[in-house]
């Protein structure tokens, strides 16, 4: 199947309600606002994901939420890149870093997973590291003694505004890279 749009956005997050509000779904709440802010719904799953289009411009954009779990997200995106016939550079995908501060967004077009194991997965699946990533702070100022409870745990009232802000941050970059390009996003979010 020949794919008729402009980039993938693969929001990286765990499925079920237990995990929403979690700092590791933020890249699902950065897909569910571009998704609601353009009346997308997501009805269609496909290769162990929930997938919606929505329009920027005159294209479109596929938006992906892996059903997979994190450390799984790379299984959803090679279906997806077999499925759509696509190239590993057609792909942005949006996680949480706690290498970054809460808050803070940084845009690469290649990299390491940085220890995210859902970038690790999308590298080993994909064999190569060379997509975007935009990629969401949860450091918290403190140190983070046990890092998968953290991630997993609901984010505290004291960064729920500034989480609400980077979402928001985090939908404006994607729709920048994906209509003005890689370049002029990291110019501004970086």
């Amino acid at each position: 199947m020949i794919n008729d749009f402009k980039k993938v956005v693969v929001g990286l997050g765990n499925p079920g309600r237990h995990y929403q509000n979690t700092p590791h779904n933020l890249g699902f709440e950065v897909v569910d606002l571009l998704a609601s802010e353009s009346g997308a719904s997501w009805k269609t799953k496909e290769c162990f994901a929930l997938t919606t289009r929505m329009s920027l411009g005159d294209f479109d954009i596929l938006l992906v939420k892996p059903q997979t779990f994190m450390n799984l997200s790379g299984r959803c995106v090679a279906e997806l890149r077999t499925r759509y016939q696509l190239s590993v550079d057609d792909f942005i995908v949006v996680c949480d870093d706690l290498a970054l501060r809460f808050g803070q967004i940084r845009i690469r077009g290649r990299g390491s997973s940085g220890g995210h194991k859902g970038l690790e997965s999308i590298i080993e699946w994909l064999s190569s590291s060379e997509f975007t990533r935009v990629r969401l702070g949860i450091a918290p100022g403190f140190e983070v003694l046990d890092a998968a409870s953290y991630v997993l745990s609901p984010i505290s009232e004291e960064f729920r505004d500034v989480s609400e802000q980077m979402i928001r941050q985090g939908k404006e970059a994607v729709e920048m890279i994906c209509s003005l390009g890689l370049q002029a996003a990291m110019n501004k979010f970086n």
